[in-house]
């Protein structure tokens, strides 16, 4: 557990000076993913778990196998500025490229088929080199780090 509230903080915290649009309310971030999801024809699920007021954050279950986390900008409660999703390498790879594909459907709508296979090939290598990767697509900025050593990989989002 210390290793997730870990990489949660280094998470936000890399990307907090990144305003911009958002991704809807925070309590209803899952609701563009699981239409995206449903549009590709595949099971792929975010699922509200709990949300704290206090923190201005919502933590989501994607798939059951991995863990998401909406967060606002200011700590309101209003609509979420980041979202993030977590994976240990150790679990179901397929799921978390699955996770990234809707990820992108659903937050880069305007992106066609070929522009989100290339982003998506690009940010799955850099599981791979273990270095963070950065692309633009489609208004929304997709970052991925993967932590040496923790068997960790962070995927945030911010719309910009």
């Amino acid at each position: 557990m210390r290793r997730f509230g870990f990489a949660a903080a280094l998470c936000f915290w890399s990307t907090a000076a990144l305003a911009g649009g958002d991704f809807g309310p925070l309590n209803s971030v899952h609701e563009a993913f699981n239409r995206a999801a449903k549009e590709f024809g595949t099971d792929s699920r975010m699922l509200l778990v709990t949300c704290s007021d206090q923190q201005g954050a919502c933590q989501y279950s994607i798939s059951g196998k991995m863990m998401g986390i909406a967060k606002t900008e200011d700590g309101s409660k209003g609509k979420a500025g980041t979202v993030a999703i977590f994976y240990g390498k150790d679990s179901a790879a397929l799921d978390f490229v699955l996770a990234l594909g809707v990820s992108m459907a659903a937050w880069s709508p305007k992106a066609d088929k070929a522009e989100r296979g290339l982003a998506l090939s690009s940010l799955v290598e850099a599981v791979t080199k273990e270095s963070p990767k950065e692309i633009i697509l489609d208004g929304t900025k997709y970052r991925l780090v993967s932590i040496k050593g923790e068997g960790l990989v962070v995927l945030t989002m911010n719309r910009i």
